[in-house]
């Protein structure tokens, strides 16, 4: 599929700004929002209220309130993840039916992806690890430096604590174990970021301008569940 934003019907003005739709419902809260020369619009709803409000629901509530339809979108850019399991398969069954009998692309992108072009945009040094929280001591873990292998996985405060370098957690706060927190003296750096709208547009923009998109077909949500040492355990109980 062409790696182009901008509708082949579209007239010179569209083409300066291609009208982008976003859809992230990796979280607590769904979300569908519009890029419109340049300004984002957007809707959103809880987890206890998709059922009523699910993202098809705010998706065509907010294409209407810009006097839009699905026709006048360039690109759609969906949230892969991680996060909610069921969530991430609807957002993603979505997106797909949206695009499957139109020309226009459909760009995964990562949680991952989106903070780490929010670091480069702002100068910021690429953390070693990045971590999002799974649940309780559990927290996804991508690899900085392997990104582009999807060298994600998932392991427990202990081995964040044992890790070293510089760690940055996403849309979370600095686990403790032992009433200690990984801190500078232990590591290079240790921050927080939180991901935006903004990198989640931008973010798959870049995907798309640098020809590493994945066909639309064979996008799949970004869904560890448990640890390599929980897995060893079971394993081990199994043999026993």
């Amino acid at each position: 599929m062409e790696k182009i934003l901008v509708r082949k019907d579209s007239d010179s003005n569209n083409q300066e700004s291609p009208i982008l739709l976003a859809l992230d419902t990796s979280g607590e809260t769904i979300i569908s929002a519009i890029n419109l020369a340049g300004k984002i619009h957007s809707l959103s709803a809880g987890r206890a209220e998709s059922r009523q409000r699910n993202i098809a629901v705010l998706t065509n509530e907010l294409l209407e309130s810009l006097s839009l339809t699905f026709a006048d979108v360039s690109a759609v850019i969906v949230a892969l993840g991680p996060g909610s399991f069921t969530g991430l398969r609807v957002g993603l069954s979505f997106a797909k039916g949206l695009v499957a009998a139109s020309e226009i692309d459909l760009i995964g992108v990562t949680r991952f992806q989106q903070v780490l072009w929010q670091l480069n945009t702002e100068g910021q040094a690429v953390p070693d690890s990045m971590f999002i929280h799974l649940k309780a001591d559990s927290y996804y873990r991508c690899n900085s430096a392997k990104k582009e292998e999807g060298a994600v996985d998932v392991v427990t405060i202990e081995e964040i604590v044992n890790s070293g370098g510089s760690l940055c957690f996403i849309d979370c706060q600095i686990p403790t174990i032992d009433d200690q927190q990984p801190d500078s003296k232990t590591f290079l750096k240790v921050f927080t970021v939180s991901s935006s709208l903004e990198s989640l547009f931008n973010s798959g923009l870049e995907i798309s301008k640098n020809g590493i998109a994945t066909s639309w077909t064979d996008l799949e949500p970004l869904y560890i569940q448990r640890s390599a040492a929980e897995l060893r355990a079971e394993k081990s109980q199994n043999a026993n």
